[in-house]
C-alpha cells in the first residue's frame, strides 16, 4: 500500500534546497566583491603612496604667516610651545572660561599673571607663523591608524588664546587681543 506523502517534509526539503542556493549565491557574490576589491585597494594604494611621495618632495614650503620670513620649520617651535600651553595646570585651566566653560566673572588679575607667565610660548607660536615650512613629520603611510600626538594640545592652546585675547578686550587692550587672534587663525591653519 502506497504511503500518504508528509507535505511538512518536502516544505523541508524545498526550504533545504533554497537555504543551500541563498549561501552558495553568497559565497559566490563575496568571492567575486573580494577579487575586484582587491584591485581597487592596490589602484588606491599606489595613487596614496604618489600623493605622499608629492607631499615629501614639496617639504612643506609654504609662504611665511607674518614678516619677516624666517627659514626652518614651523613644527620646531610649535612643539616647544605646545608642550607647555597645550597642558597647563588645572588651576590655571579654571581661571581661563574659554577652557573651563565655566560662567564665572574672571579675575583680571590672574589672568594677567596667566598671560604673562605664557608670554614666551606665545612668542614662540609667532616666530613659527614667520617660518618658511610647515612638516608635522606625520606617518602618512599608516593612513587612517596615523597618530596625531598634538591635536588635543593643539585644542588646548585654541582655546588659550582664545580666552587670553577676550581678557586683553575686555581690558580695553584690542590692539594684543587682535595679535592673539590672528596667531590662533595661524597656528589653526599649519595644524
Amino acid at each position: 500500500m502506497d504511503k500518504p506523502r508528509n507535505p511538512l517534509r518536502r516544505m523541508w526539503i524545498v526550504c533545504g534546497v533554497v537555504g543551500a542556493l541563498v549561501v552558495v549565491s553568497g559565497l559566490i557574490g563575496w568571492y567575486l566583491c573580494l577579487k575586484n576589491a582587491e584591485g581597487v585597494i592596490e589602484e588606491y594604494r599606489v595613487k596614496a603612496g604618489e600623493e605622499i611621495a608629492r607631499i615629501r618632495a614639496g617639504g612643506g614650503a609654504r609662504p611665511p604667516l607674518l614678516e619677516p620670513a624666517i627659514p626652518g620649520n614651523a613644527w620646531d617651535l610649535y612643539r616647544q610651545a605646545l608642550d607647555v600651553i597645550g597642558d597647563l595646570p588645572e588651576e590655571e585651566r579654571d581661571a581661563i572660561p574659554e577652557i573651563s566653560g565655566k560662567e564665572v566673572a574672571p579675575d583680571a588679575d590672574k589672568l594677567d599673571t596667566i598671560c604673562q607667565k605664557y608670554r614666551s610660548h606665545i612668542d614662540l607660536l609667532r616666530q613659527a607663523l614667520q617660518r618658511t615650512t610647515v612638516d608635522p613629520h606625520y606617518a602618512y603611510e599608516q593612513g587612517f591608524a596615523m597618530e596625531f600626538p598634538y591635536v588635543s594640545k593643539c585644542l588646548a592652546a585654541s582655546r588659550f588664546l582664545a580666552g587670553m585675547a577676550s581678557h586683553l578686550h575686555r581690558q580695553g587692550r584690542d590692539d594684543e587681543a587682535l595679535d592673539l587672534r590672528v596667531l590662533n587663525l595661524g597656528m589653526s591653519q599649519d595644524l
